[in-house]
């Protein structure tokens, strides 16, 4: 932890806090907490499969200009935490440790402090889990990308194998479908992730199956989450499929809800070429809301 440092190397003064906590088996994971001189709200930001926070400064910068306080956390076997990488043994082990980390995060923060959540990708279909289960927590959130319904060509022998093989080798790695180019149009954001040590190619066919089973009741959830909900995608997205967002959206039974599509955007809205304009419409989102 560090006073003065600076997000995503911009020029703001506040303070950092970057460490480990514990979930409740034990696992180490990584967190960094962004605080400005006074926040007026607090945000949670769950990543993907694959990934790790340290991908999204230009996120963190924007909101922490704006006076908010952003809180980032690797998932289990994920960057810097520790696990099998990108391995689960069951998919309710990361629901936990989100659980555990908005504990974590709201620890000596006042009490009056609004808090959001923003999930990208995995970190969406988590984030709906959590909303479920948890429906006041937040003040309201943003599903970015959300693995509703996967768009990559997985051949279906690959899952027929994996489901298969769970029990027997649940640590069995399968290359990973994601190819970069798919992610942003932005080619310095495709170049950096090629070469980016803590991103993972590849996953266990444990953490695919679980993912899998997950999505298999995922739309049953619409009529549980109460908190207001934004749902965003680009409609070029080959990753996760934007009509699984316009199905989860359309099945919402809530009276706050918005969704906006992008016209062309990949896969990582908060990476892409116009990135600014996701910001500012989830910023708006936040302050309808406070």
């Amino acid at each position: 932890a560090g006073a003065g440092m600076t997000a995503g190397g911009g020029d703001i003064l506040m303070e950092a806090r970057i460490g480990q906590f514990s979930g409740r088996d034990g696992t180490k994971l990584y967190y960094e907490q962004w605080n400005p001189p006074e926040p007026k709200a607090g945000i949670v930001f769950v990543h993907g499969v694959g990934d790790h926070c340290g991908r999204y400064g230009p996120f963190t910068q924007y909101f922490l200009k704006r006076a908010y306080r952003v809180c980032l956390y690797d998932q289990r076997g994920h960057g810097k935490s520790e696990g099998k990488r990108s391995h689960v043994d069951d998919f309710e082990s990361l629901y936990h440790d989100l659980e555990d980390y908005v504990k974590f995060c709201r620890k000596g923060s006042s009490e009056n402090l609004p808090w959001f959540i923003v999930g990208h990708s995995l970190g969406g279909q988590i984030v709906i889990n959590f909303l479920s289960r948890f429906p006041d927590v937040f003040r309201a959130a943003v599903a970015s990308s959300s693995n509703i319904e996967i768009a990559l060509a997985i051949p279906g022998w690959v899952e027929k194998m994996s489901r298969k093989m769970v029990g027997v080798l649940p640590t069995m790695r399968l290359q990973g479908f994601i190819r970069p180019g798919m992610l942003s149009h932005d080619p310095k954001v495709v170049a950096a992730y090629k070469k980016d040590p803590l991103v993972s190619s590849n996953i266990t066919i444990k953490i695919g199956v679980e993912i899998l089973k997950n999505l298999e009741q995922i739309y049953s959830l619409c009529t549980k989450i109460k908190t207001p909900l934004l749902m965003i995608h680009g409609s070029a997205d080959k990753v996760c499929s934007p009509e699984g967002t316009k199905r989860f959206y359309r099945e919402l039974i809530l009276a706050q809800k918005e969704m906006k599509i992008y016209e062309g955007m990949y896969h990582e809205l908060f990476n892409e070429i116009k990135k600014e304009e996701v910001f500012h419409d989830v910023e708006h989102w936040f302050e309808k809301h406070f």
